[in-house]
């Protein structure tokens, strides 16, 4: 999202037909007032809500782009005033709805997309579509593709309630995930770090499921806060207060904090950091046992001769996520991949066996498919920063049990990544991943 916050005396500002009954609903209920603005209009009137963003009274923007805003961006009269209606936009809080097939330029005509491409859409040029989408990402606007207008409502339902609690991190963990128990202890030591020493009072809610739990980090909306920049220096205190009291102390006195609270967060952190590692540590290691005597019985008896106990013992070790501080239960990888660059001479069906029972013993209660284990693939090919936040929005999705508006917004977050993959590669598996995601949604 943007870096302009929320405050009470600004409105929501709607372009296009994005004033959909739901999103009027909600934003009635938080008593929140919105302006709405079209975009099938003259240049002055672009002229006029570039005004009104600048004007500074504008909190957050929802906008719906259709065939005909795609041409008028693209049209010679437009460039200028629509490339500095999109800068306005990229600074707030904001999201931009596009129907997948427009975005896309590509229609399943088995679909049940077709009716509502035909009632709706006219196809744009080809050269139209890739300039318009190229406009989207050179301004890094918050693109969310969809294929039936009641997910543009809950969507935008979803996203004008994270604006409104100040939604600064989203977390799924699946029960029995590798470091899960880990997990809930860093993530309510860094909300104590960040009301002790950053200053910041968050709230960290939890909502658990049968197969999980879904962690949120709100803070006050009116304030804005770089969560990443903020972890970061947790995990460094962390590191420092099981290694180096003093540099841990000088961070502190930066931070203008009381000498006797300096000593009761030193103690604490201490404390906490050395009891993190050993339970770490020791849960890693009871999860290599554990898939250690999986293995030696699923495949003990077809293992090739060449191939000793020892050498599978070395192949787990390698595929099991290993303690890099603070920061890695929340980094684990999706699909883990065994280091065939040891000289152990195993086929790569074994290979492929090992992979397949590490990813069920450290990804938890909710089971992995191949299409599954394929996506995790992509996202480490292809995600970098994004990664953690999209192995956790397929896990959620696998969930059937969450609530669906975080359902249905993993599954976006996923179908954006993989259309961005698509444009960069020929893998004929993208368009199955995709339908595959689609048809989670469903129940399929």
């Amino acid at each position: 999202m943007g870096q302009q916050v929320w405050h009470e005396d600004t409105v929501v500002l709607l372009i296009g037909n994005v004033d959909h009954e739901g999103v009027r609903s909600v934003l009635f209920q938080t008593g929140r007032q919105y302006k709405k603005k079209v975009l099938h209009s003259k240049p002055e009137n672009w002229q006029s809500i570039i005004d009104l963003i600048d004007s500074r009274s504008v909190s957050t923007v929802l906008v719906k782009l259709t065939d005909y805003a795609y041409e008028l961006l693209a049209h010679p009269d437009y460039s200028s005033i629509g490339k500095a209606l999109l800068t306005r936009i990229a600074t707030l809080p904001h999201v931009i709805y596009v129907f997948e097939g427009l975005y896309t330029g590509e229609v399943d005509d088995q679909s049940e997309n077709e009716n509502e491409w035909a009632r709706l859409f006219t196809k744009p040029k080809e050269e139209v579509r890739i300039l318009v989408n190229g406009l989207l990402d050179d301004h890094r606007l918050n693109v969310s593709t969809y294929n039936r207008n009641s997910e543009v409502t809950v969507l935008a339902q979803a996203f004008l309630s994270q604006c409104e609690t100040g939604l600064l991190l989203r977390l799924y963990v699946p029960n029995a995930q590798l470091w899960a128990r880990e997990t809930d202890k860093i993530l309510q030591l860094f909300r104590d770090y960040l009301t002790r020493v950053a200053r910041v009072n968050v709230r960290l809610d939890e909502t658990r499921t049968p197969s999980g739990v879904i962690y949120e980090l709100h803070d006050d909306p009116n304030r804005t806060v770089d969560i990443s920049t903020e972890f970061e220096e947790f995990s460094h205190f962390v590191n420092l207060c099981a290694s180096d009291m003093t540099q841990a102390e000088l961070i502190l006195h930066d931070r203008e904090i009381a000498q006797a609270e300096v000593i009761q967060i030193l103690t604490r952190y201490a404390k906490e950091s050395r009891r993190l590692q050993i339970d770490m540590r020791q849960e890693r290691e009871q999860k290599v046992l554990s898939i250690r005597h999986r293995l030696e019985s699923e495949l003990i008896d077809v293992l090739p001769s060449t191939c000793t106990i020892e050498s599978l013992g070395l192949l787990v070790d390698a595929a099991v996520p290993a303690i890099l501080g603070p920061r890695m239960p929340l980094l684990i990888p999706g699909s883990p991949t065994a280091n065939q660059t040891m000289t152990v001479n195993i086929n790569p069906q074994f290979v492929n066996t090992v992979n397949g029972i590490v990813a069920q013993e450290i990804s938890g209660d909710v089971s992995l498919t191949e299409s599954d284990r394929e996506l995790f693939r992509l996202f480490a090919k292809y995600a970098k920063y994004q990664q953690a936040e999209l192995v956790s929005a397929l896990r959620e999705l696998n969930d059937e049990s969450a609530p669906k508006p975080g359902r249905l917004t993993a599954k976006q977050k996923i179908g954006k990544f993989l259309l961005a993959v698509g444009s960069k590669t020929t893998d004929v598996a993208v368009g199955i991943l995709q339908s595959y995601i689609e048809k989670k949604m469903l129940g399929l």
